[in-house]
């Protein structure tokens, strides 16, 4: 990402794209709720692929990529 002549960013790719749509919408404390939703999931009354799905959709919007031990370790602490 290139910084133009009126100090604004110009977008060159997709990522730099998605970076500049993240900072200008997203709200700071967005990430900060889905990481406290993510330390605090589990399985509770739901089925088994409800609650992998939750896992997966919130691990997405986060874009938190950890080993897929670190997941199957957080899948598992989850479940009932």
């Amino acid at each position: 990402m290139d910084i133009g002549v009126n100090k604004r960013h110009v977008v060159v790719s997709w990522s730099d794209l998605k970076l500049c749509m993240h900072a200008q919408f997203v709200p700071p404390h967005y990430r900060k709720e889905l990481l406290l939703k993510l330390q605090q999931l589990d399985q509770g009354s739901r089925s088994v692929k409800e609650y992998f799905k939750d896992l997966e959709v919130t691990l997405t919007k986060i874009n938190m990529h950890e080993s897929e031990e670190s997941n199957i370790a957080r899948f598992v602490n989850g479940l009932r």
